[in-house]
C-alpha cells in the first residue's frame, strides 16, 4: 500500500494526463479507503445499518428526483 506522498506523486502525473498513474493511483486509494473504513466500522455492523434509513432521507432531500422541474 503506498503512502501519501507516494499518492500524491501519482496524482499530479494523473492530472498531467498520465492514464498508468490515474489506473495506480485509483487502484492505491482505494485500498487505503476500504483499509480505514474497515478499521472504523469494525463491531458497528449494527450501528452502520441502523444510519442507512435515517440517511436516505436526507439524501432525497439534497438530490430531489427531477431537479430542473419547473413549478
Amino acid at each position: 500500500m503506498a503512502d501519501e506522498a507516494a499518492l500524491k506523486v501519482l496524482l499530479l502525473q494523473c492530472l498531467a494526463g498520465n492514464d498508468a498513474a490515474h489506473r495506480a493511483f485509483l487502484t492505491e486509494a482505494a485500498a487505503m479507503l476500504r483499509a480505514y473504513f474497515r478499521n472504523r466500522l469494525r463491531g458497528r455492523a449494527e450501528d452502520a445499518g441502523a444510519q442507512a434509513p435515517s440517511t436516505s432521507p436526507k439524501i432525497i432531500d439534497v438530490y430531489p428526483a427531477h431537479p430542473f422541474q419547473r413549478t
